[in-house]
């Protein structure tokens, strides 16, 4: 342990302070990545669907002259849902989730004045090396 977790262990109310900053922060990082989520989702299948609609018409309805642009715009679109379907970060938000968490755990753990700080201070510790917060 470094000394700032020596001091964090010495200083309970210190600690809590410094858990409530990081779950505020995890808890901020969590809400971005879920609000990005969705709109890559909802961009990815409204791209999806326009790209399938436009095939569909060109080759039902399509005349020669205008088959081209639409099978080129369905492919840009397709394209598009391609690519928002890679920005989707699915494994970051299960990991910031499990952060905050643990985290949680860890605030209801020093709920009571008594509470081993020691033992929390490690915990705190292992958290922020494992998620970098």
């Amino acid at each position: 342990m470094n000394a700032n977790s020596t001091t964090l262990t010495e200083q309970p109310d210190v600690l809590r302070e410094h858990i409530d900053s990081s779950l505020t922060k995890a808890q901020a990082q969590k809400s971005i990545l879920k609000r990005n989520n969705s709109r890559y989702s909802t961009t990815n299948a409204i791209l999806g669907a326009v790209a399938a609609v436009l095939a569909g018409t060109a080759g039902t309805v399509g005349k020669a002259a205008t088959w081209k642009p639409i099978c080129l715009f369905a492919a840009v679109c397709s394209v598009g849902a391609t690519v928002t379907a890679k920005l989707q970060t699915t494994d970051q938000l299960t990991e910031v989730s499990e952060c905050v968490g643990q985290l949680k755990v860890l605030k209801f753990e020093t709920v009571p004045l008594t509470y081993d700080s020691k033992q929390v201070g490690e915990k705190y510790q292992q958290i922020l090396l494992t998620f970098d917060v």
